[in-house]
């Protein structure tokens, strides 16, 4: 009989399918049962044998079941319920056995074991294995959170070996541990009247095991689990005894431990004590070293047992968030809700909280003129980060894959010649930008035409790789490359890595790069691990400050640009400020987007943004107030003129200098179509002796449909922040021929001394050339313009829209440049593909050429968009032969031929 069980049984450790004979009668599968049932196994030792070889395997242990052996530890197949146990080999040593009870009891529920059951799966252990049966088997039921399989255990241990419990300290510290699950996390607790159903038990154990005994002999772990215990009973206060015996590791969780029951018991006192006391950081997700789950619990259960009523709650939040502006990890969205929900409770006159987005340049967008602190790094940090490097260069370890002295001078020669501003990391471009393990030469020109969009200048840029990354380059496109920067290359035994980082610290300079530099901070390497926590974090403020993450989404590459602003929680001008992940990040490269913000409002007074005229009339009548304060202070200062005088000056100063920073938008001037599959976008950025932006970022946004085609295409293929102004274009290319893109350029200036950024976002309509000829291409992408019939006094044309198109006719106008007459909407007819509009003119001349300037308008994707045309169009001869100018000529010929004859 074949069985194949495809839960995470015990069976899963050597991931293969067990083979049973036929000789087993009993063994079943039940439908009620998430697990295999064994009953009364009758097989013979040889079929157990085979059982056992196969799970046996992933322990090294079968060669003590192969055979006959009649001395053979294998001796039964036991059954806890619904719940394998196997033999004693398999669980004659304590890691073994851990580990497959915990695999066992992963995928079973929570129930009451009784004792004859815990005694058949205690006489089937390794004598090893027996005198830590309780400790061992008690933490896995913590891991599992299996109170009641914990309870029954206990129970057993105290009523049959006694003698377990005082052995050692781990079993009824866990057991405490066990019971006090969860409780913090409940919602609904009354401060200071509900503890924990298990309270007795706790309670019982604490007096009986662990009151008395001496405490110099209690371990980290123990007296964690003895405060975790009391911290849900009305003893809580006898857990700070145990504080002292905690060591660093699991200082934080206890200290934390004790802070929530002093919160929910209504002390605040005492957790404002703890809360400054907190100086060791949570320990962190192994998928990205900046987020927490830890911190995100500790902070959701502490706003979740924080009395909203008590008059110093906000007190302990100021001290809570202060020590969160301490770390470089950040919370989840759940522990943001805990804290929304908490605000949410006061009135709404006490405090104002929200979310808001942050710019590049640190501008909060939901709090008019409010930007964050600037992340920029001191000369002190910059010059711990350079020695650090140096340091770990010359180990003798990591001679030959850090660096050598001869490559270090060569550097140290290029870095003293140039003063560069942007550091490229070459491997890590070529590769993230294309294939380029199988496809050198296309990688490096993708890359070449990357650089080149930078629009950063040869002597400013530093392109650093090894060796081998030029090696199956042509010559003309290493020319390109070096055209384009500088290039210096290292050994290809060496850490290109570590150049870099070095290049751009010793330059200051901006790096172009999506490492994430593990190495460096110690992240995923132990042999080389950071010299401390403070490399970490000043590595990690330098690449929120001046990294341009390197980014590859489909087939757009683009970069994300640094941020000016300090990534961590902070307070400024009575505003707290926390950093969150709405999702959680997949690598240490993501950062997070959105910041909850709190403040009293009676400390902060928010202002929205003004023009230049509105600050004008605000400052005129500040100096109004001013003058009726100086009224009433006191007749005899204002008697004063010329104090009066000053103070009017001073104010018009300050007025003209913070209304008059002027702001501008690059211009969108046109969408121009190349050929059948490309576009160029052109802009235009204000005359510098005007513009006064600090900070300008463009993001192109391409909306691409086609007729009759089906869905619309969004992408945002083009992002560029950066102080220069001389990029003035963009160019293309896409896959449908002939289509249709609605191209919207967003802008945002910024100014240091601006109280808010300059957004602004311009749409155009542009179609692609004809797949015949791609000289040819449309003025006017929805409408064709066409000649109707005519006369030689009147004239019609005709405004074909296409139909079958994500727009909406807004109508058009005609008017004829030569006489400004206007067309007449005649008529209105539609086929399978247009919808024709005819526009009439009459009492023209005959035989003239007149030319009809054409407007139409049109909304699409909720823009209102108006496109112009010039047409030429004439008008027929006169049907009268005999009209002036005939008869002129007619006469002229008849002369002629007269005088011809004679």
């Amino acid at each position: 009989m074949l069985l194949h069980y495809q839960r995470r049984l015990l069976l899963n450790l050597c991931r293969q399918t067990v083979s049973i004979s036929n000789d087993i009668q009993s063994v079943y599968h039940s439908e009620n049962s998430k697990t295999i049932q064994i009953r009364h196994v009758t097989s013979n030792t040889p079929i157990k044998k085979r059982i056992l070889l196969k799970i046996n395997t992933v322990l090294n242990e079968a060669e003590y079941l192969i055979g006959t052996q009649n001395n053979s530890d294998v001796t039964s197949i036991s059954c806890l319920n619904n719940e394998l146990i196997l033999s004693e080999r398999m669980v004659k040593f304590p890691f073994h056995y851990r580990c497959l009870l915990e695999q066992q009891l992963a995928i079973c529920q929570d129930r009451w074991v009784t004792n004859d059951e815990w005694q058949e799966l205690y006489n089937i252990v390794g004598e090893t294995t027996k005198p830590i049966f309780g400790s061992v088997t008690m933490l896995v039921c913590v891991q599992l959170k299996h109170i009641e399989r914990g309870r029954s255990l206990y129970e057993f241990i105290q009523g049959r070996y006694p003698a377990l419990l005082t052995s050692t300290s781990t079993t009824y510290t866990a057991f405490m541990n066990l019971l006090a699950l969860d409780f913090f996390s409940l919602s609904g607790k009354k401060h200071g009247q509900d503890y924990s159903l298990h309270e007795k038990e706790i309670c019982d154990v604490y007096e009986k095991c662990v009151r008395d005994k001496k405490q110099s002999i209690v371990a980290s772990t123990a007296a964690l689990g003895i405060i975790k215990g009391l911290c849900v009973t009305r003893l809580w206060h006898e857990a700070y005894s145990y504080l002292p015996f905690t060591n660093d590791d699991d200082q934080l969780q206890a200290m934390t431990e004790v802070c929530l029951a002093a919160l929910h018991n209504d002390d605040i006192d005492t957790a404002i004590k703890l809360v400054k006391n907190f100086k060791n950081p949570p320990p962190s997700d192994s998928a990205a070293a900046t987020i927490s789950s830890v911190l995100s619990d500790m902070i959701r259960d502490m706003f979740r047992n924080l009395n909203e009523k008590n008059e110093k709650s906000y007190e302990f939040i100021q001290h809570l968030f202060q020590y969160l502006s301490t770390l470089d990890y950040f919370i989840e969205k759940s522990a943001i809700d805990e804290i929304k929900t908490f605000f949410s409770k006061y009135t709404s006159n006490v405090f104002n909280h929200g979310i808001t987005m942050v710019y590049p340049n640190g501008v909060c967008k939901q709090l008019p003129g409010f930007s964050l602190t600037s992340g920029d790094l001191t000369d002190d940090e910059f010059k711990y980060l350079l020695d650090y490097l140096k340091e770990t260069a010359y180990t003798e370890k990591e001679v030959y894959n850090t660096a050598t002295p001869i490559e270090f001078e060569k550097l140290q020669a290029v870095l003293a010649r140039n003063k560069f501003t942007m550091i490229v990391d070459g491997l890590n471009i070529l590769y993230g930008i294309d294939r380029f393990a199988t496809d050198p030469v296309s990688s490096m020109v993708k890359t070449i035409n990357f650089l080149k969009n930078l629009r950063v200048s040869r002597a400013q840029m530093l392109f650093i790789a090894r060796k081998h990354a030029l090696s199956r380059i042509p010559h003309d496109i290493q020319r390109d490359l070096r055209s384009t920067c500088e290039v210096f290359l290292v050994d290809n035994t060496s850490r290109d890595d570590w150049f870099v980082l070095y290049a751009a610290l010793y330059s200051r300079a901006y790096v172009l790069t999506s490492d994430i530099l593990r190495k460096e901070r110690g992240i995923s390497s132990k042999s080389t691990p950071a010299k401390d926590t403070q490399v970490n974090d000043k590595l990690q403020k330098w690449l929120y400050r001046y990294q341009y993450m390197f980014v590859r989404q489909a087939n757009q590459t683009f970069f994300k640009p640094p941020m000016a602003y300090k990534l961590r929680a902070q307070y400024k001008d009575n505003v707290w400020l926390i950093p969150y992940f709405s999702e959680k990040p997949q690598s240490l490269g993501q950062r997070p987007d959105n910041w909850f913000f709190v403040y009293k409002t009676s400390d902060y007074k928010p202002t929205s943004p003004l023009t230049p005229k509105h600050q004008s009339a605000k400052e005129s009548f500040s100096v109004k107030q001013e003058k009726q304060s100086l009224d009433i202070e006191g007749k005899k200062l204002m008697d004063n003129w010329w104090t009066s005088f000053c103070i009017l000056v001073l104010y018009a100063i300050l007025s003209h200098s913070q209304t008059n920073i002027p702001l501008t938008e690059p211009k969108l001037t046109s969408i121009t179509a190349v050929n059948s599959t490309a576009l160029t976008v052109t802009w235009v950025f204000a005359n510098a002796t005007y513009d006064q932006s600090d900070l300008i970022r463009i993001t192109i946004k391409f909306y691409e449909f086609y007729y009759n085609y089906g869905p619309v295409n969004t992408s945002i293929s083009y992002t560029f922040t950066a102080t220069n102004k001389t990029i003035t274009s963009f160019t293309r290319n896409f896959d449908l021929v002939n289509a249709f893109y609605y191209v919207c350029l967003s802008s945002n200036s910024t100014n240091v001394n601006a109280s808010s950024p300059l957004v602004k976002t311009t749409c155009l309509l542009e179609r692609t050339c004809s797949r015949a000829n791609s000289s040819i291409c449309s003025q006017i992408p929805f409408v064709i313009i066409s000649n109707g019939a005519s006369s030689s006094n009147s004239l019609n044309i005709n405004i074909n829209w296409l139909k079958q198109l994500p727009y909406t006719q807004n109508g058009a106008t005609v008017q004829l440049i030569n006489n400004s007459a206007t067309g007449t909407l005649s008529t209105s007819t539609e086929n399978n593909t247009y919808v024709i509009q005819t526009y009439q003119f009459s009492s023209l001349q005959s035989n003239t050429s007149y030319t009809a300037y054409i407007i139409v308008n049109y909304t699409i994707f909720g823009g209102i968009l108006t496109d112009a045309i010039n047409y030429t169009i004439s008008t027929s001869r006169a049907s009268n032969i005999f009209s002036t100018g005939d008869s002129f000529i007619f006469m002229i010929c008849s002369m002629f031929l007269v005088f011809s004859i004679y």
